[in-house]
């Protein structure tokens, strides 16, 4: 997964961690390409037990994301938020362009438990 991003998208980050007495392994994955209009085209593929998890399309520049004051806080200024809003969920992709840094915030709005979410706001480094 990780070639395919590389090829496809400009931008490509990576979070990965082993944890539990098995080391089970858990990788979140993102690939970018900035378009016009203070838009990008993504890719999210967020691989944990029990499932795996994709989003994908565009998200659009926000100035003001409802993300919590503590995560704000945590965030360099140089940082830029990108929203895709659906009718089940909400995803900001933030992305700190100094620290070639991407997290992201997910918000789910309706009411049905799923374990097959992204792995939110961890810090996913730059490999392309």
């Amino acid at each position: 997964m990780l070639d395919y991003l590389i090829q496809k998208y400009s931008a490509v980050y990576q979070f990965k961690e082993f944890e539990g007495d098995d080391m089970e392994e858990s990788t979140q994955l993102l690939g970018i390409t900035y378009l016009e209009n203070n838009c990008i085209d993504f890719y999210l593929y967020t691989e944990t037990s029990p499932c795996d998890t994709e989003y994908l399309g565009k998200a659009f520049q926000s100035k003001n994301d409802t993300i919590n004051s503590e995560e704000k806080n945590d965030l360099n200024k140089k940082s830029i938020t990108f929203i895709k809003e659906e009718k089940e969920y909400k995803l900001s992709i933030i992305l700190n362009k100094e620290k070639n840094q991407a997290t992201i915030n997910y918000i789910q709005k309706d009411s049905l438990g799923t374990d097959c979410l992204p792995i939110p706001q961890v810090i996913m480094n730059l490999v392309k």
